[in-house]
């Protein structure tokens, strides 16, 4: 059975999402180093796992970017519907 704590790691996990995907819902130009930024309590490293498993399962998509622009991130029409965003 799930164990108390399996419950917090994943309403804690959860909530990390959320507050990644409200990130980059409100920033103009997010990236992975705007995130970190605005969410500094979480290393780089963390950021990045995260918004790679928010990638896969379809929340957010990236546009590659060159050497002078880091790759940016949008939400994907999966994501606004969460927030009610009409895109």
């Amino acid at each position: 059975g799930w164990g108390v704590v399996g419950n917090k790691n994943q309403a804690v996990m959860f909530e990390r999402y959320i507050l990644i995907l409200k990130c980059v819902q409100s920033t103009p130009v997010a990236t992975t180093l705007s995130v970190h930024e605005s969410l500094p309590e979480f290393t780089k490293r963390t950021i990045q796992r995260n918004i790679n498993i928010l990638k896969h399962a379809g929340f957010i998509r990236t546009k590659v970017g060159s050497s002078h622009h880091p790759d940016r991130i949008f939400l994907t029409d999966k994501a606004k519907q969460l927030f009610g965003v009409n895109a």
